[in-house]
């Protein structure tokens, strides 16, 4: 695994100059430089997946921890950043379809809300199993 780079703000010897704290979120995925470097199909990919699935990566993340020279191989940025390969090929299919339609909002977050209720987010039973109940009747 290659070693990290050291910060372009740091040299040995001297004061880390101290950095504002700067949060990224699907909405911004545009404006992480790094990123412009790939194709446009991987941030698409990237954009459609981030409407399913939570994201959200830090500055620091982004600058300092990601070898971009070896993205998407990198581990950190494979676990931040969204992957196709996250959906299921026709879930990816019918929300990019949608996107690349210029859907309207709401069509795209009915795509969105079936998307994420058909991934089960209670792999254990929890909805079923976890239910209080009291004198035999659940709550």
């Amino acid at each position: 695994m290659p070693i990290a780079t050291p910060r372009k703000d740091f040299a040995p010897g001297s004061a880390i100059q101290p950095r504002s704290y700067r949060v990224f979120t699907r909405q911004h995925l545009d404006q992480i430089p790094q990123l412009k470097s790939l194709d446009r199909e991987t941030r698409f990919a990237m954009e459609v997946v981030a409407n399913v699935l939570p994201f959200r990566v830090n500055e620091y993340v982004v600058e300092d921890l990601i070898d971009w020279a070896d993205v998407p191989n990198d581990p950190i940025f494979r676990l931040i950043f969204p992957q196709k390969e996250m959906l299921e090929p026709k879930a990816f299919d019918r929300l990019a379809d949608a996107l690349r339609n210029n859907s309207s909002r709401d069509d795209i977050a009915r795509v969105v809300g079936s998307l994420r209720n058909d991934l089960n987010p209670h792999p254990a039973g929890q909805m079923d199993l976890n239910v209080p109940l009291m004198n035999g009747e659940s709550l």
